[in-house]
């Protein structure tokens, strides 16, 4: 069930981070009356917009619908509708926004692919690419960096250690990956966004796990965000975005039928071109 709806706003908001949760977050909480008296205030980890190192940042950016969970083929054709206003104030203006045909491409008789594409296609990609307009996604498992970091120990008191990847900005794309990889973003099991209070902390609210699919939402994600702080999300949203306390032990890759390719591997490790065997405790 969804949080009980508040009747008033808080004074003061921080929003850590300027990526497409964030900005969209900002906008949405500037256009809602009860928060006409709060003191937002934005940040980011660099001095100027937008940061490079974000997922959302790229010279384009692909929108679709079809998703097998129909809240998010719902949100998604919401906001391609803002994206298709290309009036002088629509987020479509000054030709942003570009209506493609989408190809789906599979290895035949892969589990859980698309099937039976591949040579109908390949006519149309060679079209395409000869125009240059030709963009393809290719969902890999990812890189793991495993680092000790210091929690709260929520029970007891104190500061546990606990293994986690933690994200590294400061490292280009591993040479394994840099023949088809362009873009790092954050993902859970699940593939969910993650929009909901963290239930150990007094007043923090988490929006994050993007999944690569925060910019096609861009229009309405906001509205969402606030939607869910204020206690008004729709309940089906607020059950697939909770948070949940449950998490799996052994966490190699979301396994939503679109990922290929090796598991496990270590962002360090390949960098260095060192031989090692992934890891499987995160």
């Amino acid at each position: 069930m969804a949080r009980a709806a508040s009747t008033s706003g808080p004074s003061h908001i921080l929003i850590v981070g300027a990526d497409v949760f964030g900005l969209s977050t900002t906008l949405a909480f500037l256009e809602r009356p009860e928060y006409s008296n709060a003191n937002i205030t934005l940040i980011d980890a660099v001095p100027d917009l937008p940061n490079c190192s974000a997922a959302s940042v790229d010279s384009s950016r692909i929108l679709r619908a079809d998703y097998a969970l129909r809240p998010y083929t719902k949100i998604v054709s919401e906001s391609q509708r803002h994206f298709q206003d290309q009036g002088p104030c629509g987020w479509g203006a000054q030709g942003r926004y570009h209506e493609a045909k989408l190809i789906l491409t599979a290895e035949p008789g892969t589990e859980d692919h698309v099937d039976g594409y591949l040579e109908e296609s390949f006519d149309t990609i060679r079209g395409l690419a000869r125009s240059g307009e030709l963009k393809i996604g290719r969902h890999g498992y990812g890189y793991q960096n495993p680092t000790l970091v210091s929690i709260a120990d929520l029970q007891g008191g104190g500061l546990l250690e606990a293994l986690a990847s933690v994200p590294r900005i400061d490292l280009p794309v591993p040479p394994e990956g840099q023949p088809a990889l362009r873009e790092f973003f954050v993902k859970i099991p699940s593939g969910d966004f993650l929009l909901d209070y963290y239930p150990h902390a007094c007043g923090l609210f988490l929006a994050t796990n993007d999944s690569g699919h925060a910019f096609k939402v861009f229009p309405v994600i906001g509205d969402k965000v606030v939607d869910a702080i204020s206690g008004c999300l729709p309940a089906d949203l607020h059950e697939l975005w909770k948070w949940r306390e449950e998490v799996a032990a052994v966490f190699q890759g979301t396994d939503d039928g679109t990922r290929g390719g090796p598991r496990g591997l270590i962002l360090e490790h390949e960098h260095q071109g060192r031989d090692t065997s992934p890891i499987t405790n995160l």
